[in-house]
């Protein structure tokens, strides 16, 4: 483009200004700045024309195919973020809870459910003190209501292995705030819980007993469900299952005479911790 005869110049940049008329007047700066920037560098090196301007067709002229800037067009074109894989990426290399919630912060708007689940969950699995977790309820407040917000748009999306998830990010964070939250998630999973497996079910159960958060029909059908599965549970997940239910006092004397058949002849799988567990939820 930059060394073609002048008469070319001059008709391809013709050409150019009819076809970015239509265009708003800002994003008709940004091209054009883009093609003057891509005339200024000269021809590319040997063997990259190929690959940054098109072919022309045979009797038409073409205009050449110049790499725009992305960044600049997708502000002008008003992008809204990132994609979700990205994002998914980007938890991925956050290691502090500060670093995990800068994500959200900065794309939550483009965050999908799988994106917020793993924005709860990774907060959950988080290391905080006691004086370091007040500090930082404190210092992002406005950003943990927004994420909660946020996923309190999207609840009926949440695939149940991601509404385990959110539960149990919420209820380890310990954010009081979200226990609206934990109650949307509670009438978006009781009918539903068929499509639940059994860590799923024993997950559930699990935060929203470390919650404190108590939701009688949420319980009742999760006791349903786990009677008529009890045989699919492992030993982590009856333990699990028998802590919460007491921990919130559900009336359940099915549902532990079931574990307590189930657990009896596979004791010898449990840890330590599970024992432990057990035999407070039966005292």
């Amino acid at each position: 483009f930059a060394n073609a005869p002048r008469p070319q110049v001059v008709s391809a940049g013709t050409r150019c200004a009819k076809m970015l008329r239509p265009l708003p007047g800002a994003l008709r700066v940004l091209v054009l700045a883009s093609i003057l920037a891509d005339a200024l560098r000269g021809p590319p090196p040997a063997g990259e024309a190929a690959r940054r301007y098109r072919p022309r067709q045979q009797g038409r002229q073409r205009l050449p195919y110049f790499p725009a800037s992305p960044p600049l067009l997708a502000g002008a074109l008003g992008a809204k973020g990132p994609a979700p894989r990205e994002i998914t990426l980007r938890l991925a290399r956050a290691g502090s809870a500060r670093e995990i919630l800068s994500v959200f912060e900065l794309d939550g708007d483009a965050c999908n459910d799988i994106n917020l689940a793993a924005v709860w969950n990774q907060l959950g699995k988080a290391r905080l003190g006691r004086r370091e977790r007040a500090d930082f309820f404190r210092e992002h407040e406005a950003t943990l209501l927004r994420l909660e917000a946020r996923t309190d748009e999207i609840v009926s999306q949440l695939s149940p292995r991601n509404i385990a998830g959110v539960s149990y990010g919420i209820a380890r964070l310990g954010f009081a705030p979200a226990q609206q939250t934990m109650r949307l998630l509670a009438a978006e999973a009781t009918p539903r819980l068929h499509e639940f497996n059994s860590q799923e079910l024993a997950n559930v159960a699990l935060a929203f007993a470390t919650a404190g958060v108590s939701d009688p029909q949420l319980f009742e059908a999760i006791g349903r469900e786990a009677r008529a599965r009890i045989g699919e549970y492992n030993a982590q997940e009856l333990a699990n299952t028998a802590w919460a239910f007491a921990k919130l006092s559900v009336p359940a004397d099915e549902l532990f005479n079931a574990i307590a058949r189930e657990a009896e002849p596979r004791l010898g799988e449990f840890i330590a911790q599970g024992l432990a567990n057990t035999a407070w939820a039966f005292a």
